[in-house]
């Protein structure tokens, strides 16, 4: 089953994703998602990834999200993920990047809101772009295990990278 996966995020997308109410009604940025390849791998040997809301698949594991800088510490995208199995799934949304905390928040449907999917490594900010490497928060491989499973999520496991750009 190999179909665009998690993007974001996180989760960013995990995500990446993946979000609470922008500064403005025009959105000023775009956040990214792209999932590591060994991470896409094991994910669509058990579920399809797809874009919600908001969220472009651009390409095999590339999600992006309309976003916009709420402060000099919030990046808030708009749109979300979906895991798809046969028999279960998990959405994914509303992703937060949390500057200052080096973390990605995302609201997981039909569990709650604000949940530190995401931590961020090797964060570089720039006047107008973020950039970040993102692992698998401690304490969350038992979430999206559960919700689809499964046991192939880590807590630290390397989902990837996410970024940032102003407009």
């Amino acid at each position: 089953m190999r179909k665009a996966l998690l993007a974001g995020a996180a989760v960013a997308g995990l995500t990446a994703a993946m979000v609470a109410g922008p500064a403005n009604a025009k959105d000023q940025g775009l956040c990214e998602l792209q999932f590591n390849k060994k991470t896409l791998n094991a994910i669509s040997e058990i579920a399809m990834v797809d874009a919600t809301g908001k969220a472009t698949n651009v390409a095999d594991g590339l999600f992006t999200f309309p976003g916009n800088a709420l402060d000099e510490d919030t990046i808030a995208c708009k749109g979300g993920l979906k895991f798809i199995r046969a028999d279960a799934s998990l959405k994914i949304k509303q992703p937060v990047f949390d500057l200052s905390n080096e973390s990605v928040s995302v609201t997981v449907v039909g569990v709650g809101p604000d949940y530190e999917l995401l931590d961020m490594a090797n964060l570089k900010q720039g006047k107008r772009v973020v950039k970040a490497k993102v692992n698998l928060a401690l304490g969350q491989a038992a979430l999206l295990n559960q919700a689809l499973k499964t046991d192939i999520f880590t807590d630290g496991m390397r989902i990837g990278r996410i970024a940032y750009s102003q407009q």
